[in-house]
């Protein structure tokens, strides 16, 4: 792979088969380096509304880290109460970046430290982009893509940002209740958990950018890449647009001709 190539790997202790590390360069040196530290990442999204090719989300990002990072790799400053809120106000301490996203307002920030485990929870309205497939249309492809990273400033080539899982599985722990109603416009499928198997994807991706950095600064860097496809009745579509076609087309043997 080029540089800046990212490689997916999400190690599942159930399906220990399909784990199967890429063999890029700088993957041993992620998993590997006693130096690089584990930052957890989740995330809900409460609604969504699409338009064109964005989806306007009301999400919530979620990271776990030990305060000892905030200073140390993150370069921020670390608060001094255990509790902070800010409410309307774009602050963050973790460097996060989304980075298919067009534009953002933030609704709150709060930060939690207990004991030295620091959890940080940064609600907003973003608009991200969607990918839409026409190549066969009526029949397209949807997909809703949710990039998440570090900004890939001062020591954040060390962290490890990975999905959050639920104990004992290697499920991602999001909500993303959302996208499994009947009625909802974008829609994965009623149940999330074969939908984790088939139309949703959360894993972790690394970008090596130890050789070539492409304007950044070198690295390896990590993000948390969660894929949604969106599931569009082929039948609908195919009645909608071409069986109404064809038969609206033959009322023209109808017409006088003027």
């Amino acid at each position: 792979a080029g540089a800046g190539a990212p490689a997916a790997f999400m190690p599942c202790p159930d399906r220990a088969e399909e784990a199967v590390v890429p063999t890029l360069p700088g993957l041993s040196a992620v998993f590997g380096d006693p130096c690089r530290k584990d930052v957890d990442f989740s995330f809900s999204i409460h609604s969504a509304l699409q338009d064109g090719s964005t989806v306007l989300l009301h999400a919530v990002l979620k990271f776990y880290y030990h305060e000892d990072l905030i200073e140390d790799v993150f370069g921020s400053e670390k608060p001094s109460k255990p509790i902070e809120k800010r409410y309307a106000e774009a602050y963050r301490i973790f460097p996060y970046c989304i980075f298919n996203s067009l534009e953002e307002s933030p609704i709150s920030w709060t930060y939690t430290n207990t004991s030295g485990k620091v959890y940080e929870r940064v609600e907003l309205y973003t608009r991200v982009t969607m990918v839409r497939y026409r190549r066969f249309h009526p029949f397209e492809l949807y997909l809703l893509p949710l990039k998440v990273g570090t900004d890939g400033t001062f020591k954040t080539g060390l962290i490890n940002l990975k999905p959050k899982v639920k104990p004992g599985t290697c499920l991602p722990d999001v909500d993303i209740g959302v996208f499994s109603k009947p009625t909802s416009e974008l829609y994965v499928g009623r149940d999330l958990q074969s939908a984790y198997a088939d139309t949703v994807y959360c894993n972790m991706m690394v970008r090596d950018l130890s050789d070539d950095a492409l304007g950044n600064l070198k690295g390896v860097y990590t993000r948390v890449y969660t894929v949604f496809f969106f599931e569009v009745s082929a039948w609908e579509n195919f009645v909608k647009y071409i069986v109404m076609s064809v038969v609206l087309l033959q009322f023209t043997l109808f017409m006088v001709s003027m």
